[in-house]
């Protein structure tokens, strides 16, 4: 039940006792943000590094019960587990006056459920945000744990000129799959709107669960409603069992719907599991094959990668003048270009004719007043071997006269860079784009300076991210950057983006390494359980003792137990590094 910016409205508090404490010395809960049936959401605040992250409470009367603790513990342990850009983190998790809480990260954007309200979307803008969920249930899928519960309210939009970026909220309800089935019984946990038929029955679930899901809110997004919408939710629950989905095309009414859309959804919404598709992964791939994946939407520009590019663009070579031609151009306009058009560096174009050694079945018209050429030297009627009695030239192959027509051209256009190469009285060729000011690594600190008062560590806004992507690359002999980017990525545990951020700037700078902004950053990879080992090795080989004044602080510091047995290994590894 993680929040959003802008998807969730401020409960009131009344006199909600919550407000204002301070958990576990770190986290403020400054308001009361929404609230489901298994717990509240507050907004709450870092008190140390002063970033929003989003506090999940189990209600009093889920605390009470045995079954549902170990339920919000599970919950809390499997989000911990995912570790990717389109799910939503687990930063911490603890127990306040008897409630046990989890510390999530404060996700921004708008809720799926707000831009559906507005109407049917693009085919094109539906299948990418169908994608990007796809892509995090793969990977959730991949750790054993099943949402079922995805639905519009569940899917986070961050929409910039740069695309649509996802986020898949509230894990609450997933399930390890072969842990937690004691927890639910025969209880229908999700929404009817988009539950299949085995969940709605009560029975087993598993990862094409979540797929039926997918199915359902992808045809919502492209018509506008699901394929079922009844007054009473058990109702919709029977015609999820008994009904045929109706065909998007159906709905549209305007055959605007491909073949390869409707089946892709058509096999999501599969009332059998083992007709629906085998994987997240596999739907993926064909739902991004669809003639309306390949259309883009006007005034949106394709998402950016994340990667920082390591190093400058390559230079454009100027292009060489081109020569005059070696003789003048017909009177008359020549044929089109047809297509197979060959262009050679000089800008001249060569026609490139059909894949064969014959020539022209039809002689070309003499000059006007010419006398008509000799019936020996005409070319020959049909694509057969000349005679023996016919002229050199008529023996020729059609491939030969395209070289000997061109040679002239091609020996010009090297004789002209040889001359323009070796003699003073042509001007010679524009000299290669002079190197970077000295001051313009001043000048990326200035635009980084400029960003910086909008990070946000782990919850900066991607648009900010991406702000500093591009100052690195338009600045690759500048760590500061790729360092920027590195504290982010960290903050969000996205060890690898983490770790390689972090490398690009000691790269740059190896002096880095005594910074301690590198270690600090770096140790909160530590909590990363799939991930921590490669943490512990850049700090032990890459950053070495610089990095022994954060470790001890983090074993002596209020964090985890883990990352702070963590960090005890890493100094042991230090200590008996040679």
């Amino acid at each position: 039940m993680t929040a959003t910016g802008s998807a969730a409205g401020v409960v009131p508090s009344g006199v909600d006792p919550r407000i204002g404490t301070v958990l576990a010395e770190r986290y403020k809960v400054i308001e009361r943000w929404s609230q489901g049936g298994m717990g509240t959401v507050y907004r709450g605040q870092h008190v140390e590094l002063e970033r929003e992250v989003a506090i999940k409470f189990l209600h009093e009367w889920a605390a009470s019960e045995p079954a549902f603790v170990q339920r919000f513990e599970r919950e809390a342990k499997a989000m911990a587990r995912l570790q990717h850009p389109g799910c939503a983190q687990i930063l911490d998790s603890g127990v306040a006056g008897g409630a046990p809480f989890v510390v999530m990260e404060f996700v921004t954007g708008e809720s799926l459920l707000a831009l559906i309200d507005r109407g049917a979307m693009p085919p094109a803008r539906a299948i990418e945000i169908a994608r990007q969920v796809l892509a995090a249930l793969d990977h959730a899928h991949s750790h054993g744990i099943i949402h079922r519960d995805i639905k519009p309210a569940n899917v986070a939009v961050m929409t910039s000129e740069f695309g649509d970026q996802v986020k898949v909220l509230d894990f609450g309800l997933a399930k390890m799959a072969a842990a937690t089935t004691n927890l639910t019984g025969p209880m229908a946990v999700g929404t009817p709107t988009y539950m299949p038929p085995e969940q709605g029955l009560g029975g087993t679930v598993d990862a094409r669960t979540d797929l039926y899901a997918v199915g359902v809110l992808l045809f919502e997004m492209i018509t506008g409603a699901p394929p079922f919408e009844r007054d009473d939710p058990q109702a919709v629950i029977v015609a999820h069992r008994s009904e045929p989905p109706p065909l998007l095309s159906e709905r549209l009414g305007d055959g605007s719907c491909s073949p390869e859309l409707e089946r892709v959804v058509m096999r999501a919404l599969a009332k059998e599991p083992a007709d629906r598709f085998p994987s997240a992964a596999d739907m993926a791939r064909l739902l991004t094959a669809v003639p309306e994946a390949q259309a883009g939407r006007p005034g949106v520009i394709t998402p950016l990668p994340m990667a920082v590019v390591t190093g400058p663009a390559p230079a454009v070579a100027p292009r060489p003048a081109t020569p005059p031609p070696a003789t003048p151009p017909p009177a008359a306009a020549g044929p089109a270009i047809p297509e197979g058009t060959m262009v050679l560096g000089s800008d001249a174009l060569i026609p490139i004719g059909p894949a064969s050694d014959a020539a022209p079945t039809t002689p070309l018209a003499p000059p006007s007043g010419a006398a008509p050429a000799p019936a020996a030297s005409a070319p020959p009627a049909s694509p057969a071997s000349p005679s023996a009695g016919a002229p050199w030239h008529a023996r020729l192959p059609r491939r030969a006269w395209i070289a000997i027509a061109a040679a002239p051209l091609v020996i010009g256009v090297i004789a002209f860079a040889a001359r323009g190469s070796s003699s003073s009285s042509r001007p010679s060729p524009p000299p290669p784009p002079p190197p970077p000011p000295a001051t313009a690594v001043e000048a990326a600190t200035d635009a980084l300076a400029d960003v910086r008062a909008r990070i946000r560590g782990a919850a900066t806004d991607d648009d900010t991210v991406r702000a500093i992507a591009r100052i690195a690359a338009r600045n690759p002999t500048d760590p500061e950057p790729p360092l920027a980017l590195g504290q982010i990525y960290c903050e969000r545990l996205w060890v690898r983006d983490c770790l390689g951020a972090l490398r690009q700037a000691l790269a740059i700078d190896p002096a880095l390494r005594d910074d301690p902004r590198v270690s600090r950053a770096a140790v909160y990879g530590l909590g990363a359980d799939g991930a921590h080992g490669d943490v512990r090795r850049f700090l032990v080989r890459e950053v070495g003792a610089p990095a022994v004044a954060i470790l001890t602080e983090v074993v002596d510091g209020r964090w985890r137990k883990e990352v702070k047995e963590r960090a005890a290994a890493a100094l042991r590894d230090l200590d008996a590094a040679p």
